[in-house]
């Protein structure tokens, strides 16, 4: 619990090391939305068994939480860096999207 007087985390943090911060959130967003679209993808060519939804498998529900947990990540890197900084950091989640289409 703070008191009166004393500073939180955020505030003794210097500006370049907030910015880093947003950016490495923001990094790392972008990686779990990516690898959340891919899994989703994968767990939709997958062939079933026996004739059930999608909604059903493992997969996709691991993919549906990871994109879920990237796009998190992403809202909260607005908290410690401009949107002149973070939004064209959203092409590494393309590009990483394409490599990991590749290799899944």
């Amino acid at each position: 619990v703070l008191k009166m007087g004393e500073l939180s985390i955020l505030d003794e943090m210097t500006g370049h090391a907030t910015l880093i911060l947003g950016v490495l959130i923001a990094l790392s967003g972008g990686v779990m939305v990516s690898m959340g679209m891919t899994l989703q993808k994968k767990a939709h060519m997958v062939k079933p068994k026996k004739k059930s939804s999608v909604f059903v498998t493992p997969l996709w529900w691991i993919g549906s939480a990871s994109l879920g947990i990237g796009e998190l990540l992403n809202f909260v890197a607005f908290a410690f860096a401009p949107a002149s900084l973070l939004t064209p950091l959203g092409g590494w989640s393309v590009a990483i999207a394409g490599l990991l289409a590749i290799k899944i």
